[in-house]
């Protein structure tokens, strides 16, 4: 059993010059085809900043929605919000613009059951290839290259850390998300501090989850 828990504002439909987005839908597809094929029980536990862009009635029935009323953003404040109102020990925490197969939750639950973090390294996927994120994901093929914004490069992403999964008593324990009410920082810091209290982490290239191209966006 795993609560993926997410936080969010204006995710569902993302304007971009090739036409609308819909990162959050696509992401909660993926979510659960890949769940259902691994066969495992599942929630989706939502902070949302007063998003403008959906009312959520597509969502699966297995939502909790949590409204933050706050007009600032912090994602680790966000995040911490939903893994408080999780049901189960097992913790996912993702953006709302990824991708996942069913064999990276059956890492990520035997990370769990081992009271291992698993912080994968996901691919990203860079403008040029923006159409190519389902053919990414899961494939054993990928090239040994970095992500490279700046020459719109698709590769690992090995500065990214926001996504992971760990017992809800590895995420207590360790002092929970940091929470900078400005982007990024959070998903650093939070890795340095579960490494300092001693927690076995786990940090490898994830074929089973791609980050999926858009715009800048920083809230």
């Amino acid at each position: 059993m795993i609560s993926v828990c997410c936080t969010v504002r204006n995710r569902t439909v993302v304007p971009s010059k090739y036409g609308n987005l819909h990162l959050f839908k696509d992401c909660v597809k993926s979510l659960e085809s890949a769940f259902y094929l691994a066969n495992i029980e599942w929630e989706l536990v939502i902070t949302d900043w007063k998003s403008t862009d959906t009312d959520y009635s597509w969502l699966p029935v297995n939502n909790k929605i949590v409204t933050i009323e706050d007009e600032g953003f912090s994602r680790g404040y966000g995040l911490n919000v939903a893994a408080i109102n999780a049901s189960y020990d097992n913790l996912f925490f993702t953006d709302t613009d990824m991708l996942v197969t069913a064999d990276f939750l059956k890492r990520c639950l035997g990370c769990c059951n081992k009271n291992q973090a698993y912080f994968p390294i996901c691919w990203s996927v860079a403008e040029p290839d923006r159409n190519k994120s389902k053919e990414y994901l899961g494939s054993t093929a990928l090239p040994d290259k970095r992500w490279n914004g700046k020459i719109n490069r698709s590769g690992w992403r090995t500065t990214g850390k926001g996504m992971c999964s760990m017992k809800k008593s590895l995420w207590t324990s360790s002092g929970k998300w940091p929470e900078y009410w400005k982007w990024g920082k959070e998903d650093g810091h939070f890795f340095r501090n579960i490494s300092a209290k001693g927690h076995k982490v786990v940090r490898k290239n994830e074929n089973g989850l791609v980050h999926c191209w858009h715009p800048t966006m920083r809230t």
